[in-house]
């Protein structure tokens, strides 16, 4: 069986996620998935959108993932001044599957986390400054 994540639309920095056809059954086991990130690489640059924007870099635009493969989230900042992303993703009830901050200098710069999830379902990445 495979198990896919989906975000489906990208709004300042939040992003909404749809997680996969096997939405029911993940439900019921929610306890045992894991959804983990790695730290922030940053790389000067990127395409600012106001002070900061979230996406997840994909060559087809649908923002779907199959459970236990690893995805980017990408999280483009044009801060004033030196400042901190604090970062997480949440299920459609709003409880944090993960989260995290990293700095950033004043500029453009995009932000680059690798993660891998095991969880299905609805969901949003909320990032801030």
């Amino acid at each position: 069986m495979m198990r896919y994540w989906k975000l489906l639309g990208v709004a300042s920095a939040t992003i909404l996620a749809s997680f996969g056809a096997e939405h029911a059954q993940a439900q019921t086991t929610v306890g045992s998935s894991t959804l983990s990130c790695g730290t922030a690489t940053q790389q000067a640059g990127g395409t600012p959108n106001g002070l900061i924007t979230a996406d997840t870099p994909t060559s087809d635009g649908l923002r779907v993932f199959q459970n236990n493969t690893p995805f980017k989230l990408a999280i483009t900042t044009n801060a004033p001044n030196a400042d901190t992303v604090v970062w997480s993703i949440a299920d459609s009830n709003g409880a944090i599957k993960t989260q995290g901050s990293f700095p950033v200098n004043a500029g453009v710069q995009t932000n680059t986390i690798s993660c891998t999830s095991t969880w299905s379902g609805y969901g949003a990445l909320t990032a801030t400054l």
